[in-house]
């Protein structure tokens, strides 16, 4: 299609997914002197689609991102093996004058769901993961307004910090996996996020650093602001977690969520999070966690009286049982909510 330009063109988006940067940059550069207008761009620095050496790679991205005007959005996807440090490109993305949104993709993340649960395996200084993210949120956190991060790789202390400090302007927060049980205390002890008061969408999945009571006493206490939507996936770590038991009485200081998405926890984790003040809950079958299958007092306990305050929605999967969602009905019309939906988890909003 570039190839056929005769005039300026606004691309919403340009994909070299699965392409050489050095084969594409000859049509992007014919677009550069056109004019043409890329919102956004998504590209690959996996080295094993390329014969050339990484610094080759790195200056060919630079080369497409100097070519491609009007860039708002990256999509970059990447590998846990690529621990290399693309100097050239780094610079070209630290120098994109209105970079709004990031996403970051590890492909090899959703191969490994079980695997290296601490990321005890490298420092995570010497990832590429480290070094991208450091360099867009130094230069770009400010105005940056969605921040999405899927990856196997542990996130460094340092750049959990420059999400917590320097994103004023977010959104929409996703961070998955490497969030990393080693950055718990980081996690627990931060005070107000700079993004609190625009935040609005907030999503953990399978991140071990991410404990259910902490978590559910921050978004208590107003530590992300007052979010509509959040979702946790899968979350803490089975094996060093706290399992304490939750407080009596929890302060909420914040407005009730609209939406809760919750998934795979266990029995003393929903404890927690049934603490949460919100108007409508997604639910898989969160008892399922790999022990032992739900109970028929899970449902119970699930929506009784004192858990999830201001609830008026219950939606489940359809992997409930027909005795399950029987016995959740009856549960919830007790307690006066009338609508419970089957459907499937909620991640679409997200």
């Amino acid at each position: 299609m570039l190839s056929l330009l005769c005039e300026p063109t606004l691309f919403h988006t340009v994909s070299l997914v699965g392409r050489d940067p050095a084969q594409f940059a000859t049509l992007l550069e014919k677009s550069s002197r056109l004019a043409c207008v890329v919102r956004h761009l998504k590209f690959d620095l996996k080295r094993e689609l390329f014969t050339q050496r990484s610094e080759k790679l790195s200056d060919d991205g630079a080369g497409i991102l100097g070519l491609c005007h009007g860039i708002r959005s990256l999509t970059i996807f990447f590998t846990e093996k690529d621990d290399y440090y693309p100097v050239s490109l780094l610079k070209a993305i630290a120098a994109l004058p209105d970079l709004f949104h990031l996403y970051v993709e590890d492909q090899e993340a959703e191969r490994h769901l079980y695997r290296t649960l601490d990321g005890a395996d490298r420092e995570p200084s010497t990832y590429l993961l480290k070094h991208l993210l450091e360099t867009v949120l130094e230069s770009h956190g400010k105005q940056l307004l969605s921040l999405v991060v899927a990856a196997a790789t542990p996130m460094a202390e340092s750049t959990l910090n420059c999400i917590i400090q320097n994103t004023p302007k977010l959104t929409k927060l996703e961070i998955h996996r490497c969030l990393k049980a080693r950055l718990r205390s980081v996690l627990a002890n931060s005070g107000t996020w700079a993004c609190a008061p625009h935040l609005g969408q907030l999503k953990f999945k399978y991140c071990t650093g991410v404990h259910a009571g902490t978590f559910t006493r921050m978004l208590a206490l107003g530590v992300f602001g007052c979010p509509r939507w959040v979702s946790l996936i899968g979350c803490g770590h089975p094996i060093s977690d706290d399992r304490s038991p939750p407080p009596p009485h929890l302060e909420w200081r914040i407005p009730p969520l609209e939406v809760l998405e919750l998934y795979n926890f266990d029995r003393w984790e929903m404890a927690h999070l049934c603490m949460i003040h919100t108007r409508e809950v997604h639910m898989s079958k969160v008892w399922s966690n790999w022990v032992e299958p739900m109970k028929i007092e899970d449902v119970r306990s699930m929506v009784n009286a004192s858990s999830f305050p201001e609830l008026v929605l219950v939606n489940v999967t359809s992997e409930w049982s027909k005795q399950e969602f029987s016995e959740l009905q009856q549960v919830c019309q007790a307690r006066g909510i009338e609508s419970v939906t089957v459907g499937s988890v909620y991640s679409g909003r997200f």
